[in-house]
């Protein structure tokens, strides 16, 4: 099989490669994937120039955004019994079951893991980091991963293709953020305590900074969860037209200069502002920002790492029965299930965010070029010497082969 292989980023530029290896064995206690997709996440920019901190050794094969078919299932997994905090759950695996896996590998030993809290775990050994990932032709899902506590496999909806099912890892991650939005509303005089309500409600105004890939997941999440008015902020002239023309909020705001998304929140909302702000970018403004445009009572989501250490932000806004603040990183796997689910009942549209489809070779250019910091950087159009550009005519997928 051809693999990407990553190495340390000390020898960068020559720390990749593609190279044909052997097909991995699979054990008794383990399932071949033959991979169909997987998606490049921001994550993998930074594993190609920084490295990462899951990240035991090298050389690793990356990328934790996948979706494929069973081709192999060793005796010992093709039907078996786990302990769970939820009781005993069956797991039965077949060849031809087409797939997508958590990249999260939990410790389940952690206090995080103890409080159900996967995602957080303090000893992480994730799939793509730790464990070879889905830039290869196979990917082996070993028996300590699939007998997890936690399942490691979610199978896809008939109704979603496997380019489609890609996309779901970075939609659950949006998922998870939103999950974590909670706010408090009313007196409750029974129980003498506040009311409280976790994710966006109907009625809700939301504002997203950040037009990306991710942003535009949270806007259309958002409207899917009921929110009235979505607003989307964008500095970037061609990606807010890119924002635009995918149809998932109400309005779009070019964030250029200071002052002006609050003036325009404050215009739409008629004075009463946000109710939930999400930062969906790595800018450090753009958290400072959010302050601007939330409502007191509001929620505040720090979505997008930024690279600052520390971000200097009104704290006692906060602090005068302001918003609540919270921050996510990641995704439980239980969040890909619900992500399929979203996609299979046509509530989130996932070809919106197939843009290209790239071969192995073109992996080390497309990285380079997305790691290169330049304002307004005319994104995709670069990689077009050897992607392939997914369509949607009559109801089908058909592959364009550019530059062939």
């Amino acid at each position: 099989m051809r693999a990407f292989f990553l190495g340390n980023p000390k020898d960068f530029p020559h720390h990749t490669e593609v190279k044909k290896v052997p097909i991995p064995d699979c054990k008794g206690d383990e399932i071949l994937i033959k991979v169909a997709a997987c998606a490049v996440c921001g994550t993998d920019v930074k594993k190609y120039f920084k490295g990462h901190k899951l990240i035991k050794s090298y050389p690793v094969i990356p990328g934790h955004e996948f979706s494929g078919k069973i081709v192999k299932v060793g005796k010992k997994v093709k039907e078996f019994e786990v302990v769970t905090p939820y009781g005993r759950e069956k797991r039965k695996y077949e060849e031809g079951q087409r797939v997508v896996v958590a990249p999260v590998v939990a410790c389940e030993k952690c206090s995080n893991c103890l409080d159900g809290r996967f995602e957080a775990c303090e000893k992480r050994e994730d799939i793509g980091f730790n464990y070879n990932g889905g830039f290869a032709e196979y990917v082996v899902i070993p028996g300590e991963i699939l007998k997890k506590k936690i399942p490691p496999i979610y199978f896809i909806p008939d109704n979603v293709s496997l380019y489609e099912a890609a996309i779901a890892e970075p939609l659950a991650c949006a998922i998870h953020a939103q999950s974590k939005i909670f706010r408090y509303f009313g007196w409750n005089k029974k129980e003498k305590r506040y009311n409280f309500e976790a994710g966006i409600k109907p009625g809700d105004t939301v504002v997203v900074i950040g037009g990306g890939p991710l942003g535009c997941m949270h806007a259309e999440l958002a409207k899917a969860q009921g929110a009235d008015v979505v607003i989307i902020a964008q500095r970037s002239h061609r990606k807010l037209e890119i924002a635009k023309k995918m149809e998932v909020a109400d309005y779009y705001v070019q964030n250029f200069t200071s002052g002006i998304l609050r003036d325009e929140v404050r215009e739409i909302t008629k004075g009463r502002m946000a109710d939930v702000v999400i930062t969906a970018c790595s800018v450090a403004e753009a958290q400072k920002q959010a302050f601007e445009v939330v409502k007191k009572g509001g929620f505040v989501s720090l979505f997008g790492g930024v690279s600052e250490k520390f971000v200097e932000i009104p704290t006692n806004e906060i602090h005068y029965n302001g918003p609540l603040v919270g921050g996510t990183s990641g995704a439980s796997p239980y969040h890909l299930e619900i992500a399929l689910n979203l996609m299979s009942q046509g509530k989130i549209n996932p070809t919106k965010y197939i843009t290209h489809v790239l071969n192995l070779e073109s992996l080390d250019k497309i990285l380079f070029i997305k790691g290169i910091p330049q304002p307004d950087f005319p994104g995709f159009s670069s990689m077009e010497e050897a992607a392939t550009t997914i369509r949607k005519e009559k109801g089908s997928y058909y592959l364009d082969v550019l530059n062939k």
